[in-house]
């Protein structure tokens, strides 16, 4: 360790001192079997574990028109105000670019799961590709009690990833209108127009339409909004959905008061991060509420192959 470093203790409270980056006896690395711990990191700089190599990412500041906030980096949501470039070693914010399932990095806002999403996969109808804030209720975990050793990749009690990655779950978008595609040299075409202590509004939009949500911490709700012409389209539920299948995404109804109002029971398997994959798969399961201040959601009569698809547009 470089002896210009000094420990500072002000008030109760100790921290390191020094013009040069800690540097711990031993071998740095991602793998526990060959290295003792992992590389320290200057801020702004990013370890990558796969080549062990550490790198400077560049990011997008996404500031909307009127932002006047400071830039912070310490919140749910900032990954979608500091959007960072994918490179050659890992991907950004925006995974699968230029694929099918084009989406973002999730972001966690209890009791949701956030990302935006802009699928593009020619194996579905137009009318049945999500595009907007997807939402996801995951209120289950995987707790994993077998014997096998846990790696670096691994745990014990996992959540991960959704195992159809483009399910919409809940997906509210604008008829049209594109959150990540023909965003012309920038990472994605969300910006962030502001925040407090406790919310964010984030947006995105076109010549056609503009979609800002609202969201908050620990609330179980979002608010969205849109300005133009472009209707609000709404998806819903798995291309995987089969009902009664127990090892398949599975889509409930329930009844509202009114045309307005759209509710939904969902069940979604997800990919749990331990050594052995369960079978069936782990599943997980939530109501969804949806509510329009006026107009009415008419459910489009589409289908894929002989299933039929979960998707609404209101245009008032």
């Amino acid at each position: 360790m470089s002896d210009t470093l000094k420990v500072v203790s002000v008030k109760g409270t100790s921290y390191v001192q020094g013009s040069t980056k800690i540097t711990p006896v031993g071998t740095p690395g991602w793998d526990s079997l060959t290295s003792n711990f992992r590389p320290y990191v200057l801020p702004g700089e990013d370890y990558v574990e796969g080549s062990n190599k550490i790198v400077t990412p560049e990011f997008d500041i996404a500031r909307g028109p009127g932002f006047k906030d400071p830039v912070t980096s310490n919140k749910w949501w900032s990954p979608a105000l500091l959007q960072k470039k994918t490179t050659p070693e890992r991907p950004g914010w925006i995974i699968d670019g230029e694929g099918s399932t084009r989406r973002s990095q999730p972001m966690t806002s209890e009791p949701f799961r956030i990302d935006f999403v802009d699928m593009t996969n020619p194996a579905y109808p137009p009318e049945l590709l999500p595009m907007g804030v997807r939402l996801w209720n995951q209120n289950a975990m995987y707790v994993y009690t077998g014997g096998d050793s846990i790696g670096g990749g691994d745990s014990k009690f996992s959540i991960d990833n959704l195992a159809q990655t483009d399910a919409p779950i809940v997906t509210v978008g604008l008829q049209g209108v594109h959150p990540i595609a023909g965003s012309q040299g920038k990472t994605s075409n969300v910006v962030v127009n502001g925040y407090s202590v406790f919310h964010v509004e984030m947006a995105y939009g076109d010549g056609a339409g503009n979609l800002s949500m609202q969201a908050a911490s620990g609330v179980p709700h979002v608010v969205f909004k849109r300005t133009g012409k472009a209707p609000f389209r709404l998806w819903a539920g798995s291309p995987a959905t089969k009902t009664g299948d127990t090892n398949c995404d599975t889509y409930e109804t329930f009844p509202t008061k009114s045309k307005s109002e759209l509710g939904f029971k969902l069940t979604m398997r997800f990919l749990p991060a331990v050594p052995k994959q369960p079978e069936p798969r782990s599943r997980g399961r939530a109501a969804y509420y949806v509510r329009a201040d006026r107009g009415e959601w008419k459910q489009l009569d589409v289908k894929y192959g002989e299933q039929a698809y979960y998707t609404w547009v209101n245009d008032e």
